[in-house]
């Protein structure tokens, strides 16, 4: 039974451990799944959810770790934390498989964009050798030409040079003009590199032009065709565009001037070779001409093999030192640094709390607080703590904790208060907060004074909260105090 809680709860049940055998619109199918050993266990189920793409890889980005080894070394390292190994090993693994591929298919679409290239030219070339082939067997016929005869003359020689020259600017002008043909009939795409332009510039420009157009193609799959980023770089293609433009151009114009001074001077020398029949120079240029195509095929041929192979045999751009792995031990939580938290806290919390207590108890709890304060005041006698029960002094033969200090306490008063025996004394039992002792003290003391023999007059001042009717067991609504003090009568 699954159920889909997107879906209000939607039910659907399946006969057996496979959804194979039915129709149904789940995302996902279940197979080799054993019954008996969920049942047995009393498993309650697994709780699948599913996340946008978006989600996993933002997850991923913040979860991967990317490490140098060292400062200085080219070697960096991935880590990937998870609770399933196995998942973990494959993330890494695919990670650098789709890195490596991304790479080599870069590299690739400059390969290929050169043999497409050269196929085109080779096509066109092949024509035209063939036309050549076909003017100079006609010229032959026409003029009864078997076999080509020079004279060993200087004249020869320095025009046999001058046209090795010739034949050398020609070539680059050719190749140029076919690049320069290439870049008007193509927008944002890979230019041809490595074909044998001798101008660094010119190469340098086509390089650069077809990096960015690579990180172009990256960035629209990546961020979509409307990113600012790819305006922007449209308007570095555009530029890098017009410098190679500009620099063919250039570079054909002095390819043209040089062509024309190698021209003149081989007219020159030609001039001299004046005993040379007409139809020998014909034939001559003819062949000159042939065996410029037929250079030109031949180096294009031999560029179209070199792309093949470097396509072919593309290497990936990174190296693999290790395969991803998982350590035996877990990342987190460290066990050894959990016990000894646990130590330490529990020995560090209790001595803590203890002291912040300490720290922060203000009460006296013995004699010993009030003489380190250092009071003016005597301390005449020490009463011990009440458990909140009503004791009180039974009589004069009572020899209990209680009664022994309230004897102890009214025989230091006897030396505090002042011995005018015209006068009675008034004793005036206070504290700061309720609770304290007052009644109780005041209560005993006139206990024990009584147990002397004594006159006592005990009287309770507590308006507020007055507790001396607990001790006497009396009714609490008794005349007192206040009303001695109002009646006026009296």
């Amino acid at each position: 039974e699954i159920i889909d809680f997107n879906k209000d709860d939607l039910k659907y049940s399946f006969d057996g451990s496979s959804t194979f055998s039915a129709k149904h619109d789940l995302p996902f199918d279940i197979s080799n799944f054993n019954k008996d050993q969920y049942i047995k266990n009393n498993f309650e189920g697994y709780l699948i959810e599913f996340n946008s793409l978006d989600d996993v890889v933002a997850q991923l980005k913040e979860t991967i770790e990317i490490t140098k080894i060292g400062k200085e070394s080219d070697v960096i390292n991935l880590s990937f934390l998870s609770t399933n190994f196995e998942y973990s090993n494959s993330i890494l693994n695919e990670l650098i498989d789709v890195f490596n591929i991304d790479g080599i298919k870069d590299r690739q679409f400059i390969h290929k964009r050169t043999i497409d290239f050269v196929n085109n030219r080779y096509a066109f070339l092949s024509l035209e050798l063939d036309s050549i082939e076909i003017v100079k067997q006609l010229y032959k016929i026409d003029n009864d030409l078997v076999d080509l005869t020079t004279n060993s003359s200087i004249s020869v020689q320095k025009s046999f040079k001058s046209e090795e020259k010739l034949f050398d600017i020609e070539t680059q002008i050719s190749i140029t003009k076919f690049l320069e043909s290439e870049l008007s009939n193509i927008d944002t795409d890979l230019l041809p590199a490595n074909l044998g332009i001798e101008n660094s510039e010119v190469n340098s420009l086509i390089n650069e032009h077809n990096k960015i157009i690579l990180e172009r193609k990256k960035l629209i799959l990546s961020a979509g065709i409307n990113n600012p980023s790819i305006r922007q770089l449209d308007d570095i293609i555009d530029v890098t565009r017009l410098n190679i433009t500009v620099s063919l151009q250039n570079y054909l114009s002095q390819l043209e001037s040089l062509s024309l001074k190698l021209s003149n001077q081989s007219n020159i020398y030609n001039t001299q070779v004046s005993d040379f029949p007409e139809n020998e120079k014909i034939l001559r240029s003819i062949e000159r001409n042939q065996q410029i195509k037929e250079a030109l095929y031949l180096f294009l041929l031999q560029k179209r093999e070199e792309a093949e192979v470097s396509y072919a045999v593309t290497e990936p751009s990174i190296k693999i030192v290790e395969n991803a792995y998982s350590d035996k031990k877990p990342k987190s939580p460290k066990s050894s640094i959990i016990y000894l938290s646990a130590f330490l806290l529990g020995l560090i919390l209790p001595f803590g709390v203890l002291y912040i207590m300490f720290l922060f108890d203000t009460k006296l709890h013995s004699k010993n607080d009030l003489i380190n304060l250092n009071l003016k005041s005597p301390i005449i006698a020490e009463i011990p703590e009440n458990d909140g029960s009503l004791c009180f002094v039974n009589s004069k033969f009572d020899r209990s904790q209680v009664a022994e200090s309230f004897r102890v306490l009214s025989s230091n008063l006897n030396f505090v208060l002042k011995s005018d025996l015209t006068k009675g004394q008034v004793i005036f039992s206070t504290s700061t907060v309720k609770g304290e002792g007052k009644t109780f003290t005041a209560f005993n003391l006139a206990l024990t004074y009584s147990s002397l023999d004594k006159k006592v007059l005990l009287i309770g001042a507590d308006l507020r909260n007055p507790q001396l009717h607990k001790y006497l067991n009396v009714d609490k609504s008794i005349t007192g105090l206040t009303n001695y003090l109002t009646n006026k009568d009296k």
